[in-house]
């Protein structure tokens, strides 16, 4: 349990050294300032730590998975700890986000626009995601089909 404990700290030890040799490469015009564009830096860098955590425990459970063939939470109260504890808190601070641009907004939202801008943020990744994952799939599966070209195509829409 100790070794579960370190191995966290060493990684987001390795996340902040990581982040801070980007900042000291990029030059400071180049860096978003705090509270620019209305944004609450305090709160963008929990929300990086809380999607570290997230990642951590993904990790585990993939390891997990590829050494015993069992895709389930992990077996220390940790690593299941950093995933769902992290999902809540991360979607209670974007609810304050969002709930605070509705105030500033006001009854004049665009939702349109809103709808829209979340699509081209989200959509991207998503179909990258979505692709790379087929093309590892078919890798892992010598490139043979293992059913109909349409069941596949209904599988990756729904």
């Amino acid at each position: 349990m100790v070794a579960s404990a370190l191995l966290v700290i060493l990684l987001y030890a390795a996340a902040a050294c990581a982040s801070w040799a980007i900042l000291r490469f990029v030059p400071l015009p180049l860096r978003p300032q705090a509270g620019s564009d209305g944004r609450y830096a305090a709160i963008d860098g929990m929300r990086g730590l809380l999607a570290y955590a997230v990642f951590i425990h993904h990790g585990v459970i993939t390891w997990q998975y590829l050494h015993s063939g069992l895709w389930a939470l992990p077996p220390s109260r940790l690593y299941t700890h950093l995933g769902q504890s992290s999902v809540a808190l991360f979607f209670m601070v974007t609810a304050f986000l969002f709930w605070d641009k509705l105030l500033k907004a006001g009854p004049g939202m665009d939702w349109r626009e809103f709808v829209s801008s979340r699509f081209y943020r989200v959509y991207p990744v998503y179909a990258v995601a979505v692709v790379l994952t087929v093309v590892l799939t078919l890798a892992a599966t010598g490139f043979e089909l293992r059913t109909g070209p349409l069941d596949l195509l209904r599988r990756l829409i729904g």
